[in-house]
């Protein structure tokens, strides 16, 4: 009897300390084998971000995915979210992120202050990190939907202001002032093609420096990515972008009316004008089923009535070429640095949508017939608006000068005078000093600080709606896209 009952409770002690065992039995790290020492990563990540966030150079040019300290995304990788099948395009989609987020952080990183060497230590830390925290973390079906889910960039409207701005009730307003603002600028449209006989004060056209036989005849010789985006070697795409390069019809030579580099000086970020600079950007267009080229320039000035001092406001324009898959221009835009003023010139025969209703703006085609391909800009005095586009053959009169061209990046990396470097767009994508004085009650819209110049990325273009000049699916909201390829079918 003594011997049974003691047997009883042996047993009952082992299968309680069994079963506290296995409440208490942790999973195994993941970080063993080849992933073995990489289970600081994350601290890791949290300490270089709260270096960078405390100096306050924050890169805004790719969103940070939420969760996920080695990735960043844009509009166009996130349109893909939802598409990508397989392991090739799954993982090519992710290894395009961890990309985007190394290739930010080489800015944080040099704006730190930090040397070359340092930077290169880190870079490589992080890299690895990336890559094993990927492997690791997104190695399920349910992981890898609720990244699909993370990756989209949020709208640069603010749905705070609109509902404190009483947004459906101001829409007539902003509609008002849409219409009013289309009307002006094709009646200076209208008014500059009467009097395009007036030859220009000054030209100015890109420094010729790249082989352009390095342009590629068509980008279906390109190399295309996992997900069909077309690669070059980078001196291709700088020949793309020479070739392409807009001419500028200006009508003063005076230091406000000539494209400049935008510098830091005691009072903030200026025009230098005595270094004629136009910078470059490539993202893509998703059009009929393939991913298209655009070149984005940046053209920099002195806001009018500035009188040349240190610390002068900043005025800029940019213009877009979208290339077809032969290389050869499909379309132009042209759009204010803030957002507003954006213009459609088709260089090709395309079939334009019907306005999609009310609630977002039309867009303007001020011109009519289609644009050269070879154009140059017809920009007003003093504003720097552009109010015609010409073929470049017809237009040869006035002194020629030059500009350089130099990649946007280039911005992100600007000298202080303090010695060190940083972005001329600040952590959240605004050129710090270059708000415009602007009626309050646009910002019942939702878009902040309107008037304001802005990063790419950031380009808030409608003031009813939403509408992004980054949007890859923005040609198909204007223009019926051709039906997609279809898939050769293989030989039974």
């Amino acid at each position: 009897m003594h011997r049974a009952s003691l047997l009883t409770r042996v047993l009952a002690i082992a299968s309680l300390t069994s079963a506290l065992g296995a409440c208490t039995t942790t999973q195994p790290s993941p970080f063993v084998g080849l992933y073995a020492g990489y289970d600081d990563c994350r601290e890791r990540y949290a300490e270089i971000d709260a270096q960078i966030d405390a100096a306050g150079v924050r890169d805004a040019a790719f969103y940070r995915v939420p969760g996920y300290p080695y990735m960043r995304t844009d509009r166009l990788l996130a349109s893909y979210a939802h598409e990508v099948e397989g392991l090739n395009q799954v993982a090519g989609w992710m290894r395009r992120m961890r990309e985007l987020d190394q290739e930010a952080r080489e800015f944080e990183m040099r704006n730190l202050g930090m040397t070359l060497e340092q930077v290169g230590l880190v870079r490589s830390r992080l890299q690895d990190c990336g890559r094993v925290l990927a492997a690791v973390e997104l190695d399920s079906p349910e992981a890898l939907a609720a990244l699909r889910d993370a990756v989209q960039p949020p709208p640069e409207y603010s749905s705070v202001a609109r509902t404190l701005g009483l947004y459906p009730l101001m829409a007539p307003l902003l509609k008002s002032h849409t219409t009013r603002e289309q009307e002006q600028a094709q009646a200076q449209f209208d008014e500059a093609a009467e009097a395009s006989t007036q030859p220009p004060v000054v030209r100015w056209k890109a420094e010729a420096v790249e082989d352009l036989s390095l342009v590629p005849a068509d980008f279906d010789k390109a190399y295309p990515d996992e997900l069909g985006i077309p690669g070059l070697v980078d001196s291709a795409w700088r020949a793309l972008a020479e070739t392409h390069a807009p001419q500028l019809w200006l009508e003063s030579a005076d230091a406000v009316n000539q494209p400049g580099a935008p510098v830091w000086t005691d009072d903030g970020v200026a025009v230098d004008a005595s270094l004629p600079v136009v910078h470059y950007h490539f993202d893509f267009a998703r059009f009929g089923g393939h991913a298209l080229a655009r070149i984005n320039y940046f053209m920099w000035f002195r806001k009018a009535g500035d009188d040349g001092a240190a610390g002068a406001g900043i005025d800029g324009l940019i213009w877009r070429v979208t290339l077809d898959r032969h290389a050869k221009p499909l379309l132009f835009e042209s759009l204010h640095a803030s957002g507003r003023d954006h213009y459609w010139f088709p260089a090709q025969s395309l079939q334009r949508r019907e306005p999609n209703g009310y609630w977002i703006d039309p867009p303007l085609f001020p011109q009519t017939g289609l644009a050269p391909a070879a154009p140059v800009l017809r920009l007003t005095r003093d504003q720097h608006e552009l109010r015609q586009v010409r073929p470049a053959n017809e237009v040869k009169e006035g002194p020629v000068r030059t500009y350089a061209l130099k990649r946007y990046e280039d911005l992100y990396l600007t000298a202080t005078p303090e010695g060190g470097t940083r972005s001329i767009f600040g952590a959240d994508g605004f050129v710090a000093g270059s708000d415009a004085t602007e009626p309050a009650w646009l910002l019942a819209s939702g878009m902040r600080r309107p008037g304001a110049l802005r990063q790419y990325g950031h380009h808030a273009t409608s003031l009813l709606g939403h509408r992004h000049f980054d949007d890859p699916h923005l040609l198909e909201e204007v223009f019926v896209a051709p039906p997609p390829p279809v898939a050769a079918k293989s030989a039974p």
